[in-house]
């Protein structure tokens, strides 16, 4: 968030992930994968309570989701977005290996950063709420991705 996409400290930072041979980079993706990984035994187990219940509440699933480590699972993929948009092609490679060493893809990062585009609220005023909106499907759109903005056809 604070890194915005004025050249000098994004670049800074993403130097960072790339020195000592992606380091960063690898401990980021470590950081997203146990994330994942802990996020998804949780929907697994919702959905198994989900299947012996009649009525689970849509807010207690993202609240389960939540404590499960929901956010900081959409915080790293917001990094990983950012890395991608500096369009360093050594950066690029190192995060498609290493999701494709896990049996993933881009398309998980994307999914992630378009349900938190979608959940964003408006604790901070509707201004807020649109320039992180914003800054969200800039990072998409980075990736690929284009979001219809609400109240525009």
């Amino acid at each position: 968030q604070n890194v915005g996409p004025k050249g000098g400290r994004r670049e800074r930072v993403a130097a960072k992930f790339v020195e000592n041979e992606f380091e960063k980079c690898d401990r980021l993706m470590e950081i997203y994968f146990r994330y994942y990984a802990r996020v998804g035994a949780e929907e697994a187990r919702l959905e198994q309570e989900l299947q012996e219940e009649e009525e689970v509440e849509e807010d207690e699933l993202l609240l389960a989701r939540l404590d499960a480590g929901l956010f900081t699972l959409q915080q790293c993929a917001i990094i990983v977005a950012h890395l991608w948009s500096t369009g360093d092609m050594g950066l690029r490679k190192r995060i498609l290996m290493l999701l494709h060493q896990k049996s993933q893809t881009l398309g998980h990062i994307k999914d992630l950063l378009v349900e938190y585009h979608n959940s964003i609220g408006l604790e901070g005023g509707v201004e807020e709420q649109a320039k992180l909106q914003a800054r969200v499907r800039d990072l998409l759109g980075g990736m690929g991705v284009t979001l219809e903005v609400e109240g525009q056809a």
